[in-house]
């Protein structure tokens, strides 16, 4: 369940900069783009948490840094 969740997560929801889209079709396929703070800090807690329940996966570490970058230089006041 833990890896299936990953997989529709990394290749269904997450946009090539690193956030989260709002909302995707039962195919896969993009309906809503909008990058939702509240999301994105659900897709942290799912990346930290496969992590710590053993999956190992390098790109983990690598996608909740890159997003958390995105936040910080976009999302949070300056």
């Amino acid at each position: 369940a833990v890896w299936s969740g990953l997989d529709a997560l990394t290749t269904r929801f997450l946009r090539d900069d690193g956030t989260s889209r709002a909302l995707v079709a039962r195919g896969g396929q993009p309906l809503d783009e909008t990058a939702h703070l509240y999301d994105h800090a659900f897709v942290l807690l799912a990346l930290a948490s496969a992590r710590a329940a053993g999956v190992d996966r390098d790109d983990l570490e690598d996608r909740a840094v890159r997003l958390r970058g995105w936040l910080l230089d976009h999302a949070l006041p300056q």
